[in-house]
């Protein structure tokens, strides 16, 4: 499988601040029509005072390989890159959940796995923080599509009790393609560079070395993630089939395979959050009032010194989240703000969340990292200056 119009669009987006996650979420809404989309698009922002939807939510994956799960998924692996200790931890919190491993009596209507037009998919492992969410779903029997990438087609929104309400700002859904960015490129899941076709671009790698293909959904919680812990999550497959270019940007989606995979089970996750007050100011009178850590998120709060009018048009407020520093001083930088906008207009309060670009210890950072400004060093080079937000 190869890129054409989306390799064009990933590479010319190399160069930006852009996560992995985020420009393949990009690349999907500029390459899909809107009346075309296999999950329905929600209109943005909030209720009663909007932010600025400018990136999907994170998209992580998770387990992949034989019938049953024993590692996490090259999906996971390649895209975070985690250590075994991370791994531990998450699974440790109630971040990371392997479904298949944690089935029990305490919700006996659980279905993990359904096979219906000799096509199986089976819920494979959540990974949930208080603002995100991630899925992963195993698909076997499915073949690739001679023509175009993967598809697959829903019932509506997944529900949660029984209600799709429980997400705002960003969904998204997709195969996963099993090319994973860095800084030295792109990469497989086991780290050797990708391979790229006689017009240079990117050749997928959806498959496993046993066939099978992961689908991958990700999401943004309305409110806290924690008040739906406990609660019963479905989600509806209806089809399969191919997303294929027919022009430049422009593809059309068509199902080749129909039926009904209808998946449930008790949403968990982890509140796992680091909060601080700091109460500093950072620049020309703007003060920042809170700030939270959570595995997957970034949160700060400021104080602007006046009415901030640029995040109507889109324009990310100046000293952006850049990442965190861990104890040992290590600087880990995260994906481009997620959503930002004001939360409290009379009070000037204006909050900020950003994607990490890998899962976090919490326990192990010591301040945010704010964008500062650029200047060029000694070699005539322009690098970015940072400030640093205590949190502990």
């Amino acid at each position: 499988m190869k890129h054409n119009i989306r390799s064009e669009m990933r590479k010319s987006m190399d160069a930006l601040t852009f996560s992995q996650e985020q420009k393949r979420d990009m690349i999907h809404r500029l390459t899909v029509q809107a009346g075309r989309q296999r999950i329905p698009e929600k209109k943005r922002g909030r209720s009663k005072l909007p932010f600025i939807a400018l990136a999907a939510a994170l998209v992580l994956a998770t387990l992949t390989g034989a019938a049953v799960y024993t590692r996490w998924s090259s999906s996971a692996q390649g895209s975070y890159k985690p250590s075994q200790q991370i791994r531990e931890q998450a699974e440790k919190s109630g971040l990371s959940v392997m479904l298949e491993e944690t089935k029990g009596t305490e919700n006996p209507s659980e279905v993990l796995t359904v096979t219906d037009q000799g096509i199986t998919v089976t819920a494979v492992q959540s990974i949930v923080d208080n603002y995100r969410g991630m899925l992963v779903f195993r698909v076997e029997g499915f073949d690739l599509p001679e023509a175009g990438r993967p598809a697959a087609f829903f019932d509506g929104y997944p529900t949660i009790d029984g209600s799709w309400q429980f997400w705002e700002g960003a969904w998204a859904g997709r195969f996963d393609d099993g090319l994973y960015f860095s800084r030295d490129g792109y990469t497989y899941a086991d780290g050797s560079p990708a391979k790229t076709d006689e017009n240079g671009d990117y050749v997928e790698a959806y498959q496993a070395p046993d066939g099978s293909l992961e689908y991958v959904i990700s999401f943004s919680f309305r409110g806290n993630g924690a008040d739906y812990f406990g609660k019963e999550f479905e989600i509806r497959f209806t089809g399969f089939g191919q997303d294929a270019d027919v022009a430049k940007a422009v593809s059309e989606t068509t199902k080749t395979v129909e039926g009904n995979w209808t998946l449930r089970w008790t949403l968990t996750g982890t509140d796992q959050n680091l909060v601080a007050q700091p109460d500093l100011e950072i620049s020309d009178g703007h003060i920042v009032k809170e700030v939270e850590i959570t595995p997957l998120t970034i949160r700060a709060v400021v104080q602007t010194n006046g009415y901030y009018d640029g995040w109507e048009t889109l324009e990310h407020y100046p000293p952006s989240i850049k990442g965190v520093r861990t104890k040992d001083g290590q600087i880990l930088l995260c994906a481009s703000p997620a959503s930002e906008g004001y939360v409290d207009q009379e009070q000037l309060l204006y909050e900020m969340h950003a994607s990490s670009s890998q899962i976090l210890d919490v326990a192990n950072i010591d301040a945010i990292v704010l964008h500062k400004g650029w200047e060029q060093n000694a070699d005539g080079e322009t690098v970015q200056l940072y400030q640093f937000v205590p949190v502990g």
